[in-house]
């Protein structure tokens, strides 16, 4: 029995992605209907349901905000929506007149269609996901689209702006129970789309490098806890190394994304990172922080 959708990015190929829907660590498998948000318009999901929405980045995401937003109403509602905006589009000027009269009724039934649909469906909820805006500086400000006024229940990853903090439910994982032999002075994790500036980063040895494609989650935990310093990219590099109690530092930030965790990486020019290794700090509270803050995000999903 189906009793909850879950709505996330299902990238096989983004170890990150894959790993970052909630109710991979609080539900039964059975008990979860799993939509890929690049599908959502396609991919049909019963609503009288909770729906939970996250993690990931799918906030301001040029990709997926829209689609998000339409989520506040639910799935039929999202159909709806869709028909309207495909609707017919006039083509013979001779009926420019009965174009004209149906949009103008189309329209009202439309309207109360779509307000009848928001009232008649199960509880909305975002969990872990975050802004991700691209070409963002750590002077820009965070703001919000109006549409998450219309969800049930608000916790993002990016802390202190303005909802309440929860962040990606993949410190849940018990790959961060276990203990891991450090082997490399420094390693670099990079994001499969935007990999790093090789730009003079000499270390003076040679460094391990990684991407975060594939799917193996243990895998990527044990090579980023191998090192004592973590070099990347990627958000859930930044975000897993820290929970494994490991100095980062980041590179070059290109998005939104990287500018509200919690325990913060080092930030600095890709030739400047090989300077800043004994700048970087470990954070021994985040993985309790981060595990404590889920916990009591699930209580409030369950009691609404």
């Amino acid at each position: 029995m189906i009793k909850y959708v879950e709505i996330h990015r299902k990238d096989q190929n983004n170890v990150g992605d894959i790993f970052s829907n909630p109710l991979r660590y609080f539900a039964n498998k059975e008990e979860v209907a799993s939509v890929d948000i690049a599908n959502l318009r396609s991919a049909p999901f019963q609503d009288d349901v909770p729906v939970i929405v996250g993690g990931g980045g799918l906030i301001a995401n040029e990709h997926f905000g829209d689609f998000t937003g339409i989520l506040a109403g639910g799935a039929d509602a999202t159909s709806l929506v869709n028909m309207y905006e495909n609707r017919w589009q006039c083509k013979n000027t001779n009926n420019e007149g009965i174009f004209n009269d149906f949009n103008e009724k189309f329209q009202k039934i439309y309207s109360e269609t779509l307000s009848k649909l928001n009232e008649n469906s199960g509880p909305k909820i975002i969990w872990g996901a975050g802004h991700n805006k691209l070409n963002w500086t750590e002077n820009d400000q965070i703001k919000w689209p109006s549409w998450m006024s219309r969800f049930d229940l608000v916790g993002v990853r990016d802390y202190m702006q303005g909802y309440e903090w929860v962040p990606c439910a993949s410190c849940m994982h018990p790959a961060f129970d276990k203990d891991y032999e450090i082997t490399n002075k420094v390693i670099w994790f990079e994001h499969k789309k935007q990999m790093i500036k090789p730009a003079d980063m000499s270390y003076g040895f040679p460094v391990p490098r990684f991407v975060n494609s594939g799917s193996n989650f243990e895998q990527t935990i044990e090579l980023l806890a191998s090192a004592e310093v973590v070099v990347t990219n990627s958000y859930h590099g930044v975000y897993w190394a820290t929970l494994l109690g490991r100095k980062v530092i980041c590179p070059d930030p290109w998005a939104s994304k990287f500018f509200y965790f919690k325990h913060a990486p080092i930030f600095c020019k890709s030739k400047e990172a090989p300077h800043m290794m004994e700048q970087a700090k470990t954070y021994p509270n985040a993985l309790s922080e981060c595990r404590n803050a889920n916990l009591e995000f699930w209580n409030k999903v369950q009691k609404l």
